[in-house]
């Protein structure tokens, strides 16, 4: 545990005063985003699970909710379970990550239901588990599935035809009632191997997905993010989401969640934000 938070048992005890409903409510206080609550003391962890790794039992636990217990609720069968991550159009196991913790915020992507886990992986090991591509849908297709669709080409110049910016249009697309049945809500599954390419394709913009977005090298991103005056993780996320107004938007060069893009080089927050 880092010396700069307090111990494991005074966090618990001063976040549990706080009456917190959920771990979303959690994240929202972190945040500042809850107005009636007093701001976060830099004292207490964002990410206790991560700092209290020997201590922690569950966020249950931390906050006193006295909710079942992770391993001991009624999830639903994989396939079931399965099926409605399909239909999230979620395209990476970092977007599942931040939607099963309610921090991926976008209009009419309902929060993650209790009979959802949240680590599929661990819940349906020796019940169907094949990987995050299978769980989100854009692993290889099925014929059968394949041929509900229209031919690639003809799919393709419909989802052009929309002129839609990208691919978080294009999942608000799919959720409306205006997508015909023949068009696949998760074309990258769909069309995996018969004409896929990646979004920026499908929808004409020629925009790259985030894992193919050439990043600065980690010095030169550093050096970048130095000059934000950010201070922590939250101030961050409000950066990358387009919420402080008085800094220009993120560049494209510059990776969202830099521990992951520069995993090798990495030296934790404080030396991101060049804080002690």
């Amino acid at each position: 545990m880092s010396s700069r938070y307090r111990s494991f048992a005074d966090a618990r005890d001063y976040v549990r005063r706080l009456k917190l409903r959920s771990v979303q409510h959690h994240w929202d206080w972190c945040s500042g985003k809850d107005a009636d609550l007093k701001p976060k003391p830099s004292d207490i962890p964002t990410n206790p699970h991560q700092v209290y790794k020997i201590e922690w039992v569950s966020f249950s636990d931390y906050l006193g909710t006295k909710r079942t217990a992770t391993f001991r609720r009624k999830f639903l069968p994989f396939e079931e379970a399965r099926e409605f991550a399909h239909a999230l159009c979620l395209g990476s196991g970092t977007e599942w990550e931040e939607y099963a913790c309610g921090r991926l915020h976008v209009p009419g992507l309902s929060p993650r239901p209790d009979n959802i886990p949240s680590n599929p992986n661990f819940t349906y090991k020796k019940t169907g588990w094949a990987g995050t591509p299978d769980w989100l849908g854009y692993g290889e297709p099925t014929q059968p599935q394949l041929s509900k669709f229209r031919p690639f080409e003809e799919a393709r110049d419909f989802a052009r035809s929309l002129n839609l910016s990208g691919w978080l249009e294009w999942r608000e697309f799919v959720r409306s009632s205006a997508k015909p049945a023949d068009i696949p809500a998760i074309p990258h599954s769909a069309y995996r191997g018969h004409g896929w390419l990646d979004y920026g394709d499908w929808l004409g913009t020629g925009l790259k997905a985030y894992h193919q977005t050439p990043f600065l090298s980690f010095d030169a991103a550093h050096d970048f993010v130095g000059m934000l005056a950010l201070k922590n993780q939250n101030e961050w996320r409000d950066y990358c989401n387009g919420k402080l107004a008085h800094l220009s938007p993120k560049p494209t060069n510059i990776p969202t969640n830099p521990d992951k893009a520069y995993s090798t080089e990495w030296k934790g927050w404080g030396y991101w934000f060049d804080v002690s």
